[in-house]
């Protein structure tokens, strides 16, 4: 009944399955960014994540900037590799984000739109339009073609953010098992700040 009042999320679930089938493969390793492809070691590379100032092992060395960041989906990887094994993890994370990005972006256009008006499927279509222009641009697409794992991070973390903040603004009574579904998702979107300038894009904006 509920998935009835909204063919839009229907729709956008059925795309994204079809993408998921075509990036997903089972034979291979996604490698090649820095050293971020830690689920090669978990427990080596969440070491270094947690504890290491100066990363010797970054080529001649790279002072530590906000790598930390990165722990999140270092526990991720950790979990996820350890049911589907190691070639899927990194894979896995991808499709993660790319779903997540699509979908708080279906529930970010479709919250802005309840506070226009109370028609649920325009709230439906409004939120279908701005995930489905989110997930088919230029920017998606290179972002995910050539994937650095902050940027991917990013992709989901913009929306979801966005929501998560408006919803504690506009309901401040919120309840326990509410605000540790949002800290987890504010966690895993951690990541994304691997990247200083990030951090600062997106404090400008929560701050506007």
């Amino acid at each position: 009944q509920w998935l009835k009042k909204r063919p839009g999320l229907i729709v956008l679930c059925l795309i994204l399955t079809f993408i998921t089938l075509g990036m997903v493969k089972p034979d291979f390793y996604l490698i090649g960014w820095d050293n971020f492809s830690s689920y090669l070691s978990p427990s080596h590379n969440l070491f270094n994540t947690l504890f290491a100032t100066w990363r010797e092992h970054r080529g001649l060395g790279v002072p530590s900037d906000a790598e930390v960041t990165d722990i999140f989906r270092q526990l991720f990887n950790i979990i996820v590799s350890s049911v589907f094994g190691t070639k899927l993890t990194d894979q896995i994370y991808l499709a993660t984000m790319l779903w997540g990005g699509v979908i708080s972006m279906y529930a970010l256009g479709g919250y802005i739109s309840a506070n226009l008006h109370q028609n649920e499927k325009k709230q439906d279509l409004f939120g279908a339009i701005a995930a489905f222009f989110y997930l088919f641009n230029l920017c998606t697409l290179g972002v995910f073609y050539f994937p650095m794992i902050m940027y991917n991070t990013r992709f989901f973390m913009l929306p979801s953010s966005c929501l998560i903040l408006l919803k504690m603004l506009y309901f401040p009574r919120l309840s326990a098992s509410q605000y540790i579904f949002y800290i987890a998702i504010l966690l895993l979107g951690m990541g994304a700040f691997m990247v200083p300038t990030i951090f600062v894009v997106t404090f400008m904006m929560l701050g506007l």
